[in-house]
């Protein structure tokens, strides 16, 4: 694995982290955690509804590209020689930078329903 995917998953935890830090510990950092419906008495509501939609749409756009990629990568492997499939898969893996796109879209699915 590159150093950049292991940034994406070390990033999940610390941001748990701070999060719990900020709810418990430090009162001053507690407006990047709050939830603003609260705040405002739903005068900000449209945000979380908003906020919704493009999460719902990149979720949906994610997935199906994620899939999407998957079946060419099969269609590859099936149309080479027996011999080259494993050889195949990873040269489409890597020219088409599907791992990369894969730990993209869901850290930033994770991040933004969480945060």
């Amino acid at each position: 694995m590159k150093l950049r995917h292991w940034v994406v998953l070390l990033m999940i935890p610390l941001l748990m982290v701070a999060q719990v830090y900020a709810l418990n510990f430090n009162e001053k950092w507690l407006w990047l955690f709050y939830n603003t419906q609260r705040l405002d008495d739903l005068k900000l509501s449209w945000i979380y509804n908003v906020w919704g939609v493009v999460i719902s749409v990149h979720g949906t756009m994610a997935a199906l590209t994620i899939t999407f990629m998957g079946m060419i990568v099969d269609s590859v492997v099936k149309n080479s020689p027996q011999e080259l499939g494993w050889f195949s898969r990873i040269e489409v893996i890597e020219n088409f930078k599907v791992l990369d796109f894969s730990c993209d879209a869901i850290f930033t699915l994770v991040v933004s329903i969480f945060y």
